[in-house]
């Protein structure tokens, strides 16, 4: 039964519905307000729009009609879940008695049906969801009305997004305390003109003293004068501002809001950390954060990495543009920045290395499989001078375990495969990597897949990788005469009994018919034993 017209076809041919006890069919008519709620075909054109950051104007007499059919009749094909409260007398009689499915007010079809949800609500608390904007179904309600006033004191959600001038209409009636208030999230549309760039402010007056039950708190361009004292029920906050070339209004203030909220468990910052040097900043300790997410300038994450201590365990996700400065090289900066992030886990599984030649990707993760539990992404301000060989080497310092089983090094192609910088290359993997003896999978391309097949065949006294199973070569010119013949054999031979896959992706040069059938001659002969097709070449 996917929605209300299911449900009402259903029950004309399903007399047994009608003997299940209404409060179990209250229960059931809880999904149906899920995958089913009353919509607003204005809304959902007008809300993708916002979404989309633009908001074309229009006529005036496109908005006077749109103004003219706020508190018409709704058609019902929008009523969504409340058709099923005309399909029998039983059936509204269970939905009238369940007042939990009234909880989210349809501003969306009106102020009549908004009126009548609130009435059958009872005393439920109260879920106020709309996007504001002038001329929408609805927005009259709450713009130009003391509806929400009215009843605020029973308001446990409030999510709102619109303009700054039409979201300021709504929280200039708000002249009382949300008692009940557990999730606040406010978006508010760049407002174009001379401030544009300033965020749109939540009045302090919204909050109890202590706001007791607030357990998140979602603001996007939109920031609060003042937050309680404490906050120790707050588990979820995301503060996103615009990126601006100046900093925003009191966001110095944000290492004063985390100390305030003590318990958080999901933490995301954009746009909105202190720049400027802040004397006598005190140290933020978050003990029950499980996921950070920070998107600022390089300067401002890594001050915060420097001030905030929380678990190894919680996800770090990171993206940053580094801040043109001619007294200090980006290249070290970014280091810096990664060291910061990586040295907080001690125990990686798998690391990747990045680059398209001008954003850098690093990301660590303490599985095989699943989503990053470290991803740091970092935008140079200009041409970018990546030192690969340094990071990867500072990197590796930073890991205090040997548990790395698998890296992957996705560098643009060098200049030369000659020139000195990747000569040096086979001596760095030594060097940085060797220490990782219980590596599994290496995954490296272009120039790298020289250097890489050189440093695994360096040394037979002091093998790198010694136990290696997997190691893909990815858009690697086999052109290069130097390295036609021996350096794949080799590594066979050398690694024969414990490698059991080798991948050729993207290579060139690959087609000649010698090269494949040695390279698939000798792997096969040599793992026989172990009945593992060792070369896989895609394109």
């Amino acid at each position: 039964m996917r929605n209300s017209s299911d449900m009402q076809e259903g029950s004309k041919h399903s007399p047994s519905v009608y003997s299940i006890p209404p409060e179990i069919l209250g229960r059931v008519f809880e999904f149906l307000v899920e995958i089913d709620p009353p919509r607003s075909s204005a809304l959902q054109n007008r809300h993708r729009s916002a979404s989309a950051g633009s908001l074309r104007p229009e006529s005036r007499a496109s908005t006077r009609a749109r103004r003219n059919t706020v508190f018409a009749p709704a058609p019902p094909d929008r009523l969504g879940w409340f058709r099923v409260t005309h399909v029998s007398h039983y059936f509204r009689s269970a939905a009238l008695a369940y007042p939990a499915l009234w909880d989210t007010i349809p501003f969306s079809l009106g102020e009549n049906w908004a009126r009548l949800a609130l009435e059958r609500s009872q005393t439920a608390g109260l879920v106020v969801r709309h996007a504001i904007y002038n001329g929408t179904r609805g927005s009259d309600v709450l713009t130009q009305t003391d509806f929400l006033a009215d009843v605020l004191d029973r308001v446990r959600v409030v999510e709102l997004s619109g303009a700054q001038e039409t979201l300021g209409a709504v929280l200039a009636r708000l002249r009382k305390p949300a008692a009940q208030l557990e999730v606040l999230s406010m978006q508010a549309d760049r407002n174009p003109g001379p401030n544009e760039d300033w965020p749109f402010t939540i009045p302090r007056s919204l909050f109890q003293v202590d706001a007791p039950g607030i357990r998140e708190l979602r603001l996007d361009g939109v920031f609060l004068s003042t937050l309680p004292p404490h906050i120790p029920s707050l588990k979820h906050l995301s503060i996103c501002l615009r990126q601006s070339s100046q900093e925003y209004p009191r966001t110095r203030d944000v290492y004063g809001t985390l100390r305030v909220a003590p318990n958080l468990r999901t933490l995301v910052l954009k746009h909105c950390l202190p720049r400027g040097e802040i004397i006598g900043l005190e140290p933020v300790t978050l003990p029950s954060l499980e996921s950070l997410e920070l998107v600022d300038a390089d300067s401002a994450i890594s001050r915060f990495m420097e001030v905030a201590t929380f678990p190894s365990t919680a996800t770090l996700d990171v993206q940053c543009s580094m801040v043109s400065n001619s007294e200090e090289d980006e290249s070290s900066r970014a280091q810096s920045l990664v060291v910061k992030c990586i040295s907080r886990w001690s125990y990686p599984h798998s690391m990747v290395f990045a680059s398209d030649g001008r954003g850098l990707e690093v990301s660590v993760s303490s599985t095989a499989a699943g989503k990053p539990d470290i991803y740091i992404f970092i935008l140079p301000s200009g041409s970018p001078v990546w030192d690969y060989q340094r990071l990867v080497q500072v990197t590796s310092d930073a890991i205090s375990s040997p548990s790395l089983q698998s890296i992957e090094l996705r560098f643009p192609v060098a200049p030369s495969s000659r020139s000195s910088s990747w000569k040096e290359l086979p001596e760095l993997m030594l060097n940085a990597l060797s220490r990782f003896d219980v590596m599994e999978s290496v995954n490296v391309s272009r120039a790298l897949g020289w250097a890489m097949c050189t440093a695994l065949n360096s040394d037979p006294t002091d093998v790198l990788f010694p136990r290696l199973r997997e190691l893909t070569l990815e858009v690697v010119d086999f052109f290069e005469p130097a390295y036609l013949d021996s350096p794949l054999e080799s590594l066979a031979h050398s690694r024969k009994g414990v490698l059991e896959k080798l991948r050729l992706v993207g290579c060139e040069y690959l087609g000649r018919e010698r090269l494949i059938a040695e390279l698939r001659t000798l792997l096969e002969v040599d793992v026989l034993d172990a009945e593992l097709p060792l070369v896989v070449v895609e394109p």
